[in-house]
């Protein structure tokens, strides 16, 4: 093959490979001036020292809402927020000695053998509206739920192991299905 050919041939996927990348990381479109002050409201209510990083308008399990990236007391987290100011949850990183220790047990039993990538903490406040059609409203739960997060990699797929904090395992990444030989091990 002619080496002029070779190089158009590996430039063009080099160009193609940028472009794809470039799509990925796009910005996810901003919330309204207005929907960004009653997130922001909503947010120094429940955390009187965050600092916002960035808002973007996302979409998980037919509700829509507007993720936040913020600081509070130093630590970094992530908000899912709707648009009327409901905090849906929290994730913020964790170190898994601060973990209960029947979650924190569990979190290694699943894991073996994975490599662990970071140990979050993550507060359900809300969840979806079953009987909002717009899938923008959502309802605040009696008393907030916790679990324990593992982001997890094996053999190059990446998946998420949740615990509650007795140890009861709330969700296996696909390849990981309950009863699996990495939930027995």
């Amino acid at each position: 093959m002619n080496l002029k050919v070779i190089m158009y041939a590996l430039v063009g996927l080099g160009l193609a490979a940028t472009i794809h990348q470039t799509a990925l990381a796009a910005p996810k479109e901003k919330p309204s001036a207005e929907v960004e002050a009653k997130i922001t409201a909503a947010l120094n209510a429940a955390y009187p020292d965050v600092v916002i990083i960035k808002m973007g308008k996302e979409t998980e399990d037919g509700l829509s809402f507007v993720g936040v990236t913020l600081t509070s007391k130093g630590n970094k987290m992530d908000a899912d927020v709707t648009e009327d100011g409901t905090i849906v949850g929290t994730e913020e990183a964790a170190d898994i000695s601060i973990v209960p220790k029947p979650a924190a047990e569990a979190l290694k039993k699943a894991t073996k053998g994975m490599t662990t990538k970071s140990i979050e903490i993550a507060k359900t406040y809300a969840e979806a509206d079953k009987n909002d059609k717009s899938g923008t409203k959502a309802v605040k739960l009696a008393q907030p739920t916790v679990a324990y997060e593992a982001d997890v990699v094996k053999d190059g797929q990446k998946g998420e192991f949740s615990v509650s904090a007795d140890g009861t395992i709330l969700e296996s990444p696909k390849w990981a299905k309950s009863g699996s030989k990495e939930d027995k091990e």
